[in-house]
């Protein structure tokens, strides 16, 4: 196998491990192991994946992984949990697969392996948070019967097909590159969701984005949702005021507000999730969203009981 092949099936399973690290390992392993696939004399040093221990370890993992990644919300809780340990995992594969290089190039894959498998579980997980926000849970356990499906052909195609894999890598690349900006902001409030359930204190606003803003009562922690126009996911406060709710965010490195004014707001609706709570405001220019951290609950819970009492007074 010259170095391009090698180089296309790391890359490809760097990318694949990434999405699902135990299932990438359990796959190549036993394809080895049963004679399904011949790994090249470059390849060599992958015949450990194929070893009993290192199979039985693998597919507890993976058995785990396929149940839990079926669960709305919690496959989010164990994305975020995976977020260190699928790169790591894919540097060692990248690392072992290039063992018989000069060990500079040894680093230099596992390096490129652990950054392609990082952008993998990044796009992985950016995608899951969104799918979660489904009313009904079919479309989360057919998103990871896909993403079975896929690793488990992908690792074939890898092995087999490298000069294709790497081609494909390349087209996950460009379309990674584009929609990169969006898929951090996920994987950031992913992250900030999972610290928020191990907290007890909320967290407060800074001094300086709150320059300006009109007088409120209570400042809740939380990201915009749909209808927050241009700040979908952007981690910030909803101040709530007598005449004003105001959401200031940071955005592209400065300060941005969304502000709603108090009489548009004809309904309140809190609905509880995993990592968090969605709070649907009704108004004039149609529903507007934020998703209220879990250590801001009561906060969230007390604006919606207060609303729905003035409501009745008028």
């Amino acid at each position: 196998m010259d170095t391009l092949s090698l180089l296309g099936s790391t890359l490809g399973l760097g990318v694949l491990a990434g999405i699902r690290l135990y299932a990438t390992v359990l796959a190549l392993g036993l394809a080895i192991r049963f004679g399904f696939l011949s790994l090249s004399p470059s390849l060599r040093h992958l015949d450990i994946l194929a070893e009993p221990w290192v199979l039985g370890v693998a597919g507890v993992l993976f058995l785990a992984e396929f149940v839990a990644d079926k669960v709305a919300w919690f496959d989010s809780i164990w994305d975020s949990i995976h977020t260190v340990i699928r790169p790591l995992g894919a540097a060692f594969l990248g690392f072992s697969a290039f063992g018989s290089v000069d060990p500079k190039w040894q680093v230099l894959a596992g390096l490129a392996t652990g950054a392609l498998a990082l952008s993998g579980h990044t796009a992985k997980a950016g995608s899951r948070l969104v799918v979660n926000h489904s009313p009904e849970p079919f479309s989360n356990i057919g998103v990871s019967l896909v993403e079975d499906a896929l690793v488990f052909g992908g690792a074939w195609l890898a092995i087999t097909h490298p000069l294709v894999t790497l081609t494909l890598v390349g087209v996950f690349v460009a379309i990674f590159a584009w929609l990169s900006p969006k898929l951090f902001r996920l994987l950031r409030l992913e992250w900030n969701a999972l610290l928020a359930l191990l907290r007890s204190t909320p967290e407060p606003p800074p001094p300086a984005w709150l320059d300006g803003l009109p007088p409120f009562r209570v400042a809740i922690r939380c990201a915009a949702g749909k209808g927050v126009g241009g700040l979908r996911h952007s981690i910030g406060w909803l101040c709530i005021g007598d005449s004003q709710w105001t959401f200031v965010t940071r955005r592209l490195f400065r300060r941005r507000v969304h502000t709603i004014a108090r009489d548009a707001v004809s309904g309140v609706r809190l609905t509880g999730r995993l990592l968090f709570d969605s709070m649907d405001l009704a108004t004039g220019k149609g529903q507007q969203s934020f998703l209220i951290f879990r250590e801001e609950r009561d906060k969230a819970s007390a604006l919606v009981e207060r609303f729905e009492m003035a409501r009745v007074i008028r």
